[in-house]
């Protein structure tokens, strides 16, 4: 318990963030002193009630200001953020609350020309309790959101680089006679060509292209992998895979593909030459 008052702790040492704390909790004792009235003061005028009444926000913002402003910028190495810990804080909030009673006190007796009693006296010192429990508030609320802030900026740098994978989409062909159905990843798939009642899917296998006989129909294939856009039909009796295509090769016989690790061209219908190119174009 006692070691955990030697941790760490943040000190918030900017200026404008502190002004503008320090001068909404004078405020907000201004406010609450003025509609909850813990004591009475009888003998001035309205006008001169809260003239009275605004000089406790008064007192607060100095002695506040006079602890978190002024105090860090005269004295910077001891509430250089490396240096505090959180006995010192409880130490600075301490005597901050104090000052507070010790000067609402004389304020209300010499000032505000109140009696001041045991009773009234316990009163006003809670008062200045307000003031301290507030930016002790305001405080933590900022570390919370510091901390939040950085551990989105951590999932961020920490998420970019390891993207989840995308598990790799398989096409399973399934026969005529469902015993021989055949997976091969999309990737790997490179053409399919029609033969009679069969179908021969070539696929690559690191470099090597395999050839996989099975009983099934062009049309089935197609069908298979129509919501799949790099597999194009080129011939009425083909269907390829336009990211296996090296270029296009003309020659007297017509218009064919070379595909990579294919001695063997594809050969292309002149109705479908079109398609192909456009198809090799939005890769």
């Amino acid at each position: 318990m006692l070691n955990s008052l030697k941790n760490p702790y943040p000190f918030f040492d900017e200026l404008v963030y502190n002004l503008k704390v320090i001068f909404g909790i004078s405020l907000f004792l201004f406010l609450f002193i003025l509609f909850f009235q813990p004591f009475e003061l009888r003998d001035f005028e309205f006008n001169d009630q809260l003239l009275i009444i605004a000089g406790f926000g008064g007192i607060t913002f100095l002695i506040l200001c006079l602890n978190n402003i002024v105090l860090p910028s005269i004295f910077p190495k001891v509430f250089l953020k490396g240096n505090w810990r959180l006995y010192k804080d409880i130490l600075l909030n301490f005597v901050s609350w104090a000052f507070l009673a010790i000067a609402f006190n004389f304020y209300a007796r010499y000032v505000g020309l109140i009696s001041i009693t045991f009773h009234l006296s316990f009163r006003i010192i809670l008062l200045g309790l307000i003031p301290v429990v507030s930016i002790i508030v305001l405080h933590q609320f900022k570390i919370y959101k510091i901390g939040f802030q950085k551990i989105r900026e951590l999932v961020k740098t920490t998420a970019a680089p390891y993207d989840l994978a995308v598990p790799e989409k398989e096409i399973e062909f399934i026969t005529e006679n469902k015993s021989e159905n055949f997976n091969v990843s999309l990737s790997n798939l490179v053409i399919i060509k029609s033969a009679n009642n069969y179908i021969e899917i070539y696929v690559n296998d690191n470099g090597n292209i395999k050839k996989k006989l099975i009983r099934s129909t062009l049309v089935y294939a197609e069908n298979l992998l129509k919501s799949h856009s790099n597999i194009i039909r080129c011939h009425r009796t083909t269907l390829v895979n336009r990211d296996y295509i090296v270029k296009l090769v003309s020659s007297s016989q017509g218009v064919s593909l070379q595909l990579k690790n294919m001695e063997e061209k594809v050969h292309i219908s002149r109705q479908y030459i079109m398609q192909v190119k456009e198809a090799i174009k939005s890769r």
